[in-house]
């Protein structure tokens, strides 16, 4: 099973946000690396949330064989997610995310990237043997199964229901389902706004 991510708890229930994504997309890379990672990395923003992320996109299966909307490159990137997810702690599997793409980005080969992104050599050669065999392939379908129907990626659910505004705003959505009683600093820019809303 995938793991869920978080920094932390937190006394409010931590919303549970599903990403369907796929590694050589841009606007996955995007919401990934300027969404995501800066909330991941806000001490206290990341305890109100957590991100389940499924690396299978737009991806189609046919006769077990994975046909990916990148090519290739994709498809050794999106496996490397899932078996990362697989054999990965939550606390380093988030860190390895967002280091995997931007070594995606800079068109780096997915065993150059598990060699730079994994420091571990046990959890490294897991993930490298995962890529490399059957189990790997076990491991993405998966996430093939898991992956709903959708029109683009990235794809967002909450509750198994899609939610566009956690697609274009992960801050402003987070901050708005937040009780304000357990609000951040970082969500004080929301507060008119959450006012208008609810007619106070």
């Amino acid at each position: 099973l995938l793991l869920l991510y978080a920094a932390g708890t937190h006394a409010t229930r931590p919303i549970r946000i599903k990403v369907f994504y796929e590694v050589l997309c841009p606007t996955s890379q995007n919401w990934m690396l300027k969404q995501f990672k800066p909330l991941y990395s806000n001490q206290e923003m990341n305890k109100l949330f957590v991100v389940e992320p499924y690396a299978y996109g737009n991806a189609k299966t046919a006769g077990g064989v994975v046909t990916c909307q990148h090519g290739p490159m994709e498809c050794s990137g999106n496996l490397m997610m899932s078996c990362a997810s697989e054999y990965l702690a939550a606390k380093d599997n988030v860190p390895f995310i967002f280091c995997a793409l931007q070594e995606l980005i800079n068109k780096k080969q997915v065993a150059d990237v598990i060699d730079k992104c994994i420091p571990a050599a046990e959890y490294r050669n897991n993930v490298s043997a995962c890529v490399t065999t059957e189990a790997g392939h076990a491991v993405q379908m998966k996430v093939a199964e898991a992956t709903p129907n959708h029109l683009y990626v990235p794809w967002v659910t909450i509750d198994g229901v899609h939610n566009e505004t956690a697609e274009k705003d992960l801050k402003k959505f987070v901050c708005t389902s937040t009780p304000r009683p357990d609000w951040p600093t970082s969500c004080s820019l929301y507060s008119m706004l959450v006012r208008k809303e609810h007619g106070s």
